[in-house]
């Protein structure tokens, strides 16, 4: 699927809008952390439609680690809240975050000098197996961010190819477009 995260104008909260085939998919609420200082909390709700299986996503700072992040998912058939990831930040050089993703048993790193240039990707290598033909498992592209991050920016082209997961992704996106407008 691919979506368009389109920051809105709002005087006390960061406030974004996703949108899917021309339709509002859902809303995203972040307001400062009050228990650390330069993180955020969000909260995305309300899916226009039911075909997202998550119905809502929210991410919390974690008590124990003030550069850390818990993403979760709730099912709105349960009203379960599920861990979908977490996101690390630490500055590694002047000016210059880097990022750690951990994704299920997946960790992913990248820095802010590569958003500025690159494209943001995830992809899920594959476990090596026994398969008699390795060359035809190829590693799976689960979401991409097209646009570059910056503080001019202010709409961003995701695709994300898991179904199931769509708002723990967007999620990821815009607590990292979030902390790169606040660097230097």
């Amino acid at each position: 699927m691919k979506y368009t995260i389109s920051r809105q104008f709002s005087l006390n909260k960061e406030k974004f809008e996703v949108i899917c085939n021309a339709k509002t998919v859902c809303t995203v609420k972040a307001s400062p952390s009050k228990e650390n200082k330069d993180q955020f909390k969000i909260k995305i709700t309300k899916p226009l439609s039911k075909r997202f299986s998550p119905e809502s996503c929210s991410v919390e700072s974690d008590p124990s680690n003030s550069k850390h992040y818990l993403i979760y998912t709730n099912d709105a058939n349960t009203d379960e809240k599920v861990l979908f990831g977490e996101l690390t930040y630490e500055l590694c050089s002047y000016n210059n975050y880097l990022y750690t993703i951990i994704i299920g048993r997946k960790l992913y790193k990248v820095r802010s000098s590569d958003l500025k240039d690159r494209r943001l990707a995830i992809i899920d290598t594959i476990e090596p197996s026994n398969s008699q033909y390795p060359a035809l498992q190829c590693p799976e592209t689960l979401f991409q961010v097209i646009d570059s991050f910056s503080k001019s920016n202010s709409t961003y082209h995701v695709t994300i190819n898991d179904q199931e997961k769509q708002f723990g992704y967007l999620a990821i996106v815009i607590l990292i477009d979030l902390h790169e407008r606040n660097r230097a």
